[in-house]
């Protein structure tokens, strides 16, 4: 399984929304930062996703 570099709370943007949950769809609540060969990738989690199972099994499944 893939770990995230840095995991924090999502910020909300200018319209004043933090985002969308990357699986499901619902307002974002977690952000996981990913570095690999030179880019960072930015993936946003909600409450669900975000629990300790079901993120594992999320990452798990983007690291194939």
């Amino acid at each position: 399984m893939r770990k995230p570099d840095l995991v924090r709370n999502a910020t909300a943007n200018n319209a004043g929304w933090a985002g969308a949950c990357t699986y499901c769809g619902k307002p974002a609540t977690k952000e996981a930062h990913f570095r690999q060969d030179g880019v960072i990738v930015i993936e946003k989690y909600g409450d669900s996703c975000s629990e300790p199972s079901e993120f594992a099994r999320l990452q798990e499944w983007y690291s194939r």
